[in-house]
């Protein structure tokens, strides 16, 4: 398939595993330069090196994307190494099963604010881009709430609701923001 990515710039959140990892994959085989963030430094390096086999450049760091200074270091880091951002994607979850403050708070911290701490530090490169686009993972639980995690799916929730006003505040710079609502990931 050629989604003419091919020398595209895209920065990745939560790409060691699961859905991140897949996309992360995915533009790398359509040509795209990817980096990528995650906690773990050893699954960071792994991934980087099965995305340079690509014959891409690939980059990674290990980071706690509720470190809003991190997060912003390492986009501006990828935009210094490739010459320039078009594809941001915010993959990161704390996926808290808990119901107390402290799963609210980190829900918070990871879903929402990392979230919007990683697009803010974006925007001004993708304006710069002449494909500017920003992907937001959501999940299903945020349309849908069978009883299932509460502050997970209203982080998600918030993550559709920011998403929206990023579209139509960056539609007249050609920046397309959408997001992505899928269903459980085993």
């Amino acid at each position: 398939m050629d989604l003419k990515l091919k020398g595209k710039n895209a920065a990745v959140v939560g790409a060691t595993r699961g859905i991140g990892r897949a996309i992360a994959g995915m533009l790398a085989s359509e040509g795209c330069n990817v980096s990528i963030c995650a906690r773990t430094e050893i699954s960071v390096y792994a991934v980087v090196k099965e995305l340079s086999a690509e014959g891409v450049q690939a980059m990674g760091t290990s980071l706690d994307v509720s470190d809003s200074d991190s997060q912003t270091h390492w986009i501006n880091d990828t935009v210094e190494k490739f010459g320039g951002l078009d594809i941001f994607i915010a993959n990161a979850s704390a996926m808290n099963l808990g119901v107390d403050d402290e799963a609210w708070r980190q829900s918070f911290e990871i879903d929402m604010m990392a979230t919007f701490t990683g697009a803010e530090a974006a925007t001004p490169y993708l304006k710069n881009s002449d494909a500017g686009a920003m992907v937001f993972i959501s999940s299903i639980a945020a349309l849908h709430t069978p009883g299932g995690p509460k502050p997970y799916g209203a982080m998600k929730a918030a993550v559709i609701n920011y998403a929206k006003g990023m579209a139509r505040s960056l539609a007249p710079d050609g920046v397309r923001v959408n997001t992505v609502s899928p269903g459980n990931i085993y």
